[in-house]
């Protein structure tokens, strides 16, 4: 799911999962509350139950209908999540996972595809990815994209990287292999802008509120130890202004 800002991601993937219960959510530590509380609690699931896996938290008994856990968080919930049984997992600002070497990447693949599955293993059968900037830096960073959608295993990195990576011989050689792994993404991948949802909204309009200062002596004295740095510290000469 990538649309861009400001469409309605979250209020979709909800309306995706609602069916798919139990959901894990998976997203970073500043949007744990927001999806608990505000997203799920107040707005769109208020009868469904609800938890956020943290610090202070034991993993249930009974899953509830929605369990919401930061990144940070997974490594210590891994295997009791690995073995729960949830039927769906959606992973918010999943650019996140770009990076194949990084911790927080590796976890969530050990939850969709682990490294050495085990009898007791139970991977969700549903997956959503939610993220507004797919592609990041390179081809590379749609790959754990592409194994959350079920099209490509963990195990083709080498592969993928070699096949849709930057070659130094070859500087244009990534921007046509970009074409090809945007029709493989097409099938699996929704995208839409503000003009296609909302055709009549308007265009942006843009206000200037100045807002005073309750604390300038503050500002005018760290503006003059800074003046009186520079005069210390380098010469007239060499201080150009614009």
């Amino acid at each position: 799911l990538a649309d861009e800002m400001g469409v309605g991601k979250t209020a979709t993937a909800i309306e995706w999962a609602k069916t798919k219960r139990p959901c894990l959510v998976i997203c970073p530590a500043s949007l744990v509350l927001n999806w608990a509380d505000k997203e799920l609690t107040e707005n769109w699931r208020r009868n469904d139950s609800v938890l956020v896996l943290d610090g202070d938290t034991d993993f249930p008994r009974t899953l509830p209908d929605w369990t919401v856990c930061s990144f940070g968080q997974l490594p210590q919930f891994m295997g009791a999540i690995k073995r729960a049984g949830y039927q769906s997992i959606m992973v918010d600002e999943a650019h996140m996972i770009r990076n194949w070497t990084a911790d927080r990447t590796q976890n969530v693949l050990e939850i969709i595809e682990p490294e050495h599955p085990a009898p007791e293993d139970r991977p969700p059968a549903y997956r959503l990815a939610i993220t507004g900037t797919p592609i990041v830096n390179s081809n590379l960073d749609a790959f754990t994209l592409m194994v959350m959608a079920g099209l490509r295993s963990r195990h083709d990195w080498h592969d993928f990287r070699r096949a849709y990576g930057r070659h130094e011989d070859y500087p244009g050689l990534e921007g046509l292999r970009a074409v090809g792994l945007h029709a493989q993404l097409e099938p699996v991948m929704i995208r839409r802008t503000k003009e296609e949802v909302y055709p009549s909204l308007g265009p942006k309009t843009y206000t200037v509120l100045p807002v005073g200062l309750t604390n300038s002596d503050e500002y005018d004295q760290a503006d003059l130890q800074f003046r009186n740095w520079l005069r210390a510290n380098f010469s007239r000469a060499s201080i150009t202004t614009k």
